[in-house]
C-alpha cells in the first residue's frame, strides 16, 4: 500500500454532453465505475469521489461502497472540489488528482505514475503522451497548502516543487470528454 489517495473529480453537471459525465457509459459501464475498477486493482490508500448534489442518488446506486462527498458549489470549478476532497482525507503523502472524463487512462499508466509518486517524495507527477501532458497527476498533499493562484496548474508553478513527467504510451491521459463527439 502506497501512501497515495486518490481524488476523482466528478461534480460536473455535464451540461455541454447533456448529464454529468460520471454517468457516462462505454461499454455498458459507466465513467464512475470503469474509474473506480482501475483505481481499485492499484495500490493506494483510499479514493474519495467528488461528486454534486443532483448525482448523489444515481451514486449511491451504482458504486454503493465507493466514498464519495458532495461539492455544494460545483460551478466553483474543479479547485473547490479538489480543497473539499483535501479537507476531507487529512494527511497523505501525496493526492492523485484523477478527472472523471479521462476514464480510458490505462491501467499500466496509473501503476507507473503510482511507483513514480513512491519514488519521487515532494514532486509533482503527471504522464506524457507524445510530449501533452494529461491526467491523472500526483501532487504532494502539502502542494494545496499554497498560495498564488486560482487554478490548480499556478499553485502547481508557485509552489516550487520539482515536476516529473513519465512518459506514458497512453493516449487516455490527453482524451478528455467536453462535448457529445468525444463520447465513445
Amino acid at each position: 500500500m502506497t501512501e497515495i489517495s486518490v481524488i476523482v473529480l466528478a461534480a460536473g453537471y455535464g451540461r455541454r454532453i447533456g448529464k454529468p459525465k460520471l454517468m457516462l457509459e462505454t461499454g455498458g459501464r459507466s465513467y464512475a465505475e470503469i474509474i473506480n475498477d482501475k483505481i481499485s486493482d492499484c495500490k493506494i490508500k483510499e479514493t474519495l469521489f467528488v461528486i454534486n448534489t443532483d448525482s448523489e442518488e444515481w451514486f449511491r446506486k451504482t458504486l454503493p461502497d465507493v466514498k464519495y462527498i458532495i461539492n455544494p458549489r460545483p460551478d466553483e470549478g474543479m479547485l473547490s472540489s479538489i480543497f473539499l476532497a483535501y479537507k476531507q482525507l487529512g494527511a497523505v503523502r501525496n493526492l492523485m488528482i484523477f478527472p472523471v472524463d479521462h476514464p480510458f487512462v490505462r491501467r499500466e499508466t496509473l501503476e507507473s505514475i503510482i511507483t513514480a509518486g513512491a519514488i519521487s517524495r515532494e514532486c509533482v507527477i503527471k504522464p506524457e503522451f507524445r510530449g501533452k501532458s494529461g491526467h491523472p497527476i500526483i501532487i504532494p498533499y502539502p502542494l494545496l497548502s499554497y498560495c498564488g493562484g486560482e487554478t490548480l496548474s499556478a499553485i502547481i508553478q508557485n509552489s516550487g516543487y520539482k515536476i516529473i513527467s513519465v512518459p506514458a504510451d497512453d493516449e487516455g491521459i490527453i482524451k478528455n470528454i467536453n462535448s457529445p463527439s468525444d463520447v465513445i
